[in-house]
Parts: C-alpha cells; structure tokens; sequence
C-alpha cells in the first residue's frame, strides 16, 4: 500500500503534470504558426491552459485521496498495509 501511495505521488503526479506543459507547449507553438494574436494568447490559450491544469489536479487529488483513505483505513484497523 505505501508502495502505491508514493508510486502516484512520485511518479504519477508528475507524469500527468509534464504531459499538461507538453500539450500547452505543442498548442501554444501551433497557434504561433496559424498566425494567432496577442487576443488569443491573453484569452483562449489562458482559458485552456486554466481547465487542463484544474482537471489535472483534480485527477492527481482523487488518485491520492483515494489512495490515502486505503492507507487511513489500514491504520485503523490495524492491520499490516500490503507492500
């Protein structure tokens, strides 16, 4: 179980957040070439970038809730939590 904890905290966070700049830098850089203005960079791209971020924490926080309410119930019960 603590294995699970620290594998989506160390390693599943920061995947899905590097995928999220990824994806910004690869809108971001498609947008330049279409030839997009300073409107759309201050508006449409902000906008995005905002509800990607918000989902992405979302996602990370519901992964570790979950798995920290495992981890809490263990405890309690106390039983050994699985490696």
């Amino acid at each position: 179980m603590k294995t699970t904890f620290l594998f989506s905290g160390l390693l599943i966070m920061p995947l899905i957040f590097f995928i999220d700049f990824l994806f910004m830098i690869i809108l971001g850089w498609v947008s330049s070439l279409l030839g997009c203005s300073d409107e759309f960079y201050c508006g449409a791209y902000c906008f995005v970038g905002k509800i990607i971020l918000y989902l992405s924490a979302a996602i990370v926080l519901l992964f570790s809730f979950q798995d920290f309410m495992v981890l809490i119930k263990t405890i309690k019960n106390g039983s050994p939590a699985k490696e």
